[in-house]
């Protein structure tokens, strides 16, 4: 897992005002609670499905206009005889139960299927992991989840989730750092010096960046096509 703590307050990424209502296209409370005490409230990232990192973001992709349900996402995909399986319970009609399986751990996402334009992405926020993360000893550092975004491709028959790019994001924003409202906070369990981009654009911004770059295959580039094992069970 990862986790990281103290922003770096020379940060040169711009910040907004939070929105006066907190709702969810703007800065919400962890947010304002990070810059209040300089102390980053995030991030469990499990290492899932593509076996690396993740870009981390205080704020959602969606609104609520922009949710979609798709019940064909509902099953369980992964190769017949692979241990690692992702598996997608609908709960409702706005978002899913997502776990992903391997050989050492489990990971469950509440994750939410976000329609903007022609393209689909989703947005999984970590609820649970059966990994443990024994931390720093600082009872200063308070850990929140993050969101973390794929652009999804979705047949009956097959699923493909593309990550966006950790390598791709940190590059671009290390030569561009105003295109996308970030801070650089250092991973305390990293014995190097190396600090990584938590995105604290608003949902809007994040928005326009994804779907401006949702047909760059750095940005997003293929991640595993999983087959259909089963479907879901009919309710």
């Amino acid at each position: 897992m990862i986790f990281f703590h103290e922003a770096n307050t020379n940060s040169s990424s711009p910040r907004p005002s939070p929105p006066s209502d907190g709702g969810e296209g703007g800065f919400n409370s962890p947010y304002k609670t990070l810059m209040k005490n300089s102390i980053l409230l995030l991030a469990a990232i499990a290492t899932l499905l593509l076996g690396g990192c993740f870009v981390p973001s205080v704020n959602p992709l969606y609104t609520e206009k922009d949710v979609a349900f798709d019940p064909a996402l509902a099953g369980t995909w992964g190769e017949p005889n692979e241990k690692e399986r992702q598996v997608f319970v609908a709960e409702g009609e706005k978002s899913y139960r997502w776990s992903a399986v391997d050989k050492e751990s489990t990971n469950v996402f509440r994750a939410h299927l976000v329609q903007l334009g022609k393209e689909r992405f989703l947005d999984a926020l970590l609820a649970r992991t059966s990994d443990e993360w024994k931390g720093i000893g600082r009872a200063s550092v308070v850990v929140r989840p993050a969101h973390i975004f794929f652009k999804v491709q979705l047949t009956n028959s097959t699923l493909r989730l593309d990550a966006l790019s950790v390598e791709w994001v940190e590059k671009l924003l290390k030569e561009h750092p105003q295109v996308l409202a970030h801070e650089r906070l250092h991973e305390p369990d990293v014995a190097d010096d190396e600090q990584r981009a938590l995105l604290t654009a608003s949902t809007v911004e994040l928005q326009r960046f994804v779907t401006e770059h949702a047909s760059d295959t750095n940005a997003f580039p293929a991640g595993n096509a999983f087959p259909r094992v089963e479907t879901a069970d009919p309710k």
